[in-house]
């Protein structure tokens, strides 16, 4: 079973990162994330090197070398790798085993972040590690650890207390909420992506996992569903008119996972799905939102899908 931030390798060594729990048969959605290299600055013992590249919104260098890989159904921002292409499945609580025995990090921040999940009562089954970590391109040729830690936490309650106790992790990393900074940061390197009438510096101020441990080190919690709390899969409604709603967000306990969903009263309670990566908890319960997108065929679920829809925090 795929579920969302699994990551794998296919036969010619592209690594790519998981997106949802919901795959057509002999597909997973997936982006690519680290690429062969001869100059990449990451190091694997066996594989050699990677380079780490921004996602592509379009995907255009994918599709020129794999255009199968091009989606034929939503969302269509995410590549459709096909199952007989991949060599290698990483899990990432097998990382996080692995790194509970690593003694490299029983000093290091990471250790401490581990062990503030644990004491906020998240079982040590469910927490997992992702990123360059788990791949293990987390090295350079010189042998050097140069990334981040990044963990992310499975189950749906875990969330929660998790989300009760972020003030207790902060408190014991010495981290605050994110930084304006990186506020900034984020918000320029998702504008060009997203509407540019989305409200995304107020969105990124929302990001509740997020931990700002220094200046430009911001590290984010990460959160996947149980397989069996997965929410129904919106990809498989079809799509109806583009619509635009004002209302306010009366729940926002989905906003974590991927798809991020949350739920805005309007005329009615609409379930909000938004795909990309950087709409990490975008809204807080009692915003006050507008919404352009398109209205699946439930009549009450509305998608996010192009660069002509945006989120608005009124």
């Amino acid at each position: 079973m795929w579920q969302d931030l699994d990551y794998f390798r296919t036969k010619d060594g592209l690594v790519y990162l998981v997106k949802g729990n919901h795959h057509p048969d002999n597909i997973v959605r997936a982006y690519p994330v680290y690429w062969p290299s001869e100059t990449g600055e990451r190091y694997h013992l066996t594989r050699g090197s990677y380079h780490k590249k921004p996602t592509d919104p379009n995907n255009n260098e994918l599709y020129r070398i794999y255009p199968q890989y091009r989606p034929s159904k939503e969302p269509l921002s995410v590549p459709a790798v096909q199952v007989k292409d991949i060599e290698e499945h990483f899990l990432p609580r097998q990382a996080a085993i692995r790194f509970a025995h690593d003694q490299e990090q029983q000093e290091t921040i990471w250790n401490e972040l581990y062990k503030s999940l644990l004491e906020a009562g998240v079982p040590q089954e469910d927490v997992g590690i992702i990123g360059s970590y788990l791949v293990e391109v987390h090295r350079d040729k010189e042998d050097r650890h140069i990334k981040d830690i990044d963990f992310v936490v499975y189950g749906l309650e875990n969330m929660k207390k998790v989300k009760r106790n972020i003030e207790m992790i902060r408190q014991k990393l010495n981290a605050t909420a994110i930084s304006p900074e990186h506020v900034a940061y984020h918000a320029k390197k998702y504008q060009g992506i997203l509407s540019p009438e989305s409200t995304l510096a107020l969105s990124l101020q929302r990001k509740w996992p997020a931990l700002q441990l220094a200046p430009g080190l911001l590290d984010s919690i990460r959160f996947v569903y149980y397989p069996e709390e997965t929410p129904p899969d919106p990809w498989a409604l079809d799509k109806k008119e583009e619509i635009i709603l004002q209302g306010e967000v009366v729940d926002d306990t989905h906003a974590v996972f991927m798809p991020r969903r949350f739920t805005v009263a309007a005329d009615k309670n609409y379930q909000i799905v938004i795909p990309y990566w950087g709409w990490y908890s975008p809204v807080r319960n009692k915003d006050k939102v507008k919404i352009k997108g398109v209205l699946l065929e439930d009549n009450k679920t509305v998608v996010l899908l192009s660069q002509e829809h945006y989120l608005i925090i009124q």
